[in-house]
């Protein structure tokens, strides 16, 4: 056991008997789940650009910020917009559509009090309604297979910190 793990030792939620098996499955699940970024735009995605990804992306950090969410919101967020683009086709009219929802399912996930579904329709100004975005809930959980836990870039850098005690 690692001496981060050991120092913990007390706090009896870290459970720090199981750390390294932990790290271990996720690293696994990592391998076995990452997304193909090529995969988000270019001939698998004819209609969805680079570009287009890159605007996306920023515009839900905005909405990640003005809704205060947590980082593994977001992290878990471009996870799975870029898992599902790597299975299923998105057309450009879409992908917003997809945003949005993937911020909604990993809100439900990570966060205590997620924003309330007007709040995702709102924020939208309304181009997609309630209904849409519970279609499209429905269409992306069945697409990842419910496999909404996937470990984020956000897990090893916060297991990488504590090894290296930089906290």
């Amino acid at each position: 056991m690692p001496d981060c793990d050991r120092e913990g030792a007390f706090a009896c939620q870290n459970v720090v008997e199981f750390a390294s098996d932990c790290v271990k499955n996720m690293q696994l699940r990592e391998t076995q789940f990452r997304a193909d970024a090529a995969c988000v735009s270019g001939t698998h995605q004819p209609e969805i650009s680079d570009r287009m990804r890159g605007i996306l992306v920023d515009w839900l950090i905005g909405v990640h910020k003005k809704y205060l969410l947590r980082l593994e919101t977001l992290y878990l967020t471009i996870d799975m917009i870029d898992r599902y683009c790597e299975l299923k086709m998105v057309s450009r009219k879409h992908f917003q559509l997809l945003g949005i929802t993937a911020l909604f399912v990993a809100s439900k996930y990570q966060e205590i009090y997620p924003p309330e579904m007007r709040d995702f329709t709102k924020i939208t100004d309304n181009t997609y309604s309630r209904e849409d975005i519970m279609h499209q809930e429905e269409v992306l959980l069945h697409t990842l297979n419910f496999d909404v836990n996937m470990p984020t870039v956000l897990f090893f850098l916060d297991r990488f910190t504590r090894v290296a005690k930089l906290t």
